[in-house]
């Protein structure tokens, strides 16, 4: 049985890292294809809007999904319907298709929605003892999507016609099906979640108003809410400041490299310092950034503070969802993975959308101080938490 587990770690580390290269293509091109087949120009960055939506509109139903037919059924069928998405969107670049790069779009959302239980998913083949490391470990497999992910996607675009951005949705529908049939076969992948979603457990009314779900759920969200305000608008800002969009582009990926190489090593902090350590940790790295961010414009700094900003999303989005697994009984898990994702979607949409408003209206600055109100309530529930540590040992 532990073997199995381990196997069913090593598939998921491997999908995770396959995910956040989806995630890379649909950021990199789909804008590229929407303003050679958008009927005007303003609806090119549609098609991600669509992902978007469709990542929010089904995150609840794939909840339900794992619930009743076990994660290896789950996410072996979520896999296929990536690879369709992919390949749809592919067929449509081609054929110059805007309204079926935009179905493709929304089937990708899909399976990204499924993939964001992956970390669930780990926390369930394994012992008690042994979840803060599975989790740490999938999460780490982001790793290889944000670092090898630019690398297929410019040896691939070389496939078709260039200049059309065909080749990466291709490569990426055919990693997906490669995917999906090993996740069908991870046998340890069916003990995930297989039960009823409605069970024995609280209503969701009842769960929305249980004070340690909505903290543990309040560091997930808030934690992409930060993250995805300052990323989307430190670009404009370093070509902005005069850097070039070279000099972006680099920020962004050590950023993404930064947001998942920690968790190779946040199971051991967890188990070595405490949960409650990690996510104070988490908030220092959030502070630190935005220090560096503020002090200077320089090149260094914008580096070094989108390095920081990764770590800092990395400690509080693992001790958030790490609460979620440690503090909701197992009747409860299905509503709570879902309600907490929900949450996670819906505040990256909406700071991410706002970013760019913020940026436009009053400038990089303003974009830093709108983030640091959002951080201060999520320092509030860990310096409450640490507090009550320290008031229990004096």
């Amino acid at each position: 049985m532990e073997r199995q587990a381990s196997i069913c770690l090593k598939v998921l580390f491997a999908s995770r890292g396959l995910q956040i290269f989806g995630t890379s293509v649909m950021v990199t091109f789909s804008g590229l294809v929407g303003a050679q087949l958008a009927p005007t120009t303003s609806l090119s960055t549609f098609p991600m809007t669509v992902m978007l939506v469709s990542m929010g509109v089904t995150t609840v139903p794939v909840s339900f999904f794992i619930a009743r037919l076990g994660g290896r059924k789950a996410f072996g069928w979520a896999g296929m319907l990536g690879a369709a998405g992919a390949t749809i969107a592919a067929l449509s670049a081609w054929l110059g298709s805007f309204v079926g790069f935009c179905v493709g779009s929304a089937l990708l959302g899909a399976y990204q929605a499924s993939a964001q239980y992956y970390r669930y998913a780990a926390a369930d083949v394994v012992q008690s003892k042994d979840k803060p490391h599975a989790v740490s470990s999938v999460l780490a497999g982001g790793v290889t999507g944000a670092i090898g992910g630019p690398f297929i996607s410019l040896w691939s675009q070389e496939w078709f016609a260039p200049g059309r951005y065909i080749g990466p949705f291709f490569a990426l529908a055919l990693l997906l099906l490669i995917n999906a049939i090993v996740l069908f076969r991870a046998q340890a992948l069916a003990r995930v979640s297989r039960r009823s979603p409605t069970g024995n457990g609280r209503s969701m009314s009842l769960l929305l108003r249980d004070p340690a779900f909505l903290r543990a759920a309040s560091l997930a969200a808030g934690a992409y809410a930060v993250m995805s305000h300052v990323m989307t608008a430190a670009p404009l800002a370093i070509v902005a400041c005069g850097h070039g969009a070279g000099v972006a582009s680099s920020g962004i990926q050590w950023h993404l490299v930064a947001m998942f190489a920690p968790s190779f090593a946040t199971g051991f902090l967890q188990q070595r310092f405490g949960l409650k350590s990690l996510a104070s940790a988490g908030c220092l790295g959030l502070l630190a950034s935005f220090a560096l961010f503020v002090t200077s414009n320089g090149i260094f700094n914008f580096v070094v503070g989108l390095i920081l900003l990764g770590v800092g999303w990395n400690f509080l989005y693992f001790s958030g969802t790490m609460l979620v697994v440690s503090a909701m009984p197992p009747e409860d898990q299905v509503k709570a993975q879902a309600a907490t994702e929900l949450a996670v979607l819906g505040s990256a949409a909406v700071t991410s959308g706002l970013a760019g408003v913020v940026f436009a209206a009053a400038g990089w600055m303003f974009v830093l101080a709108s983030a640091l109100v959002m951080l201060a309530p999520l320092a509030a529930i860990v310096l409450r938490e640490q507090a009550g540590i320290l008031l229990s040992k004096a």
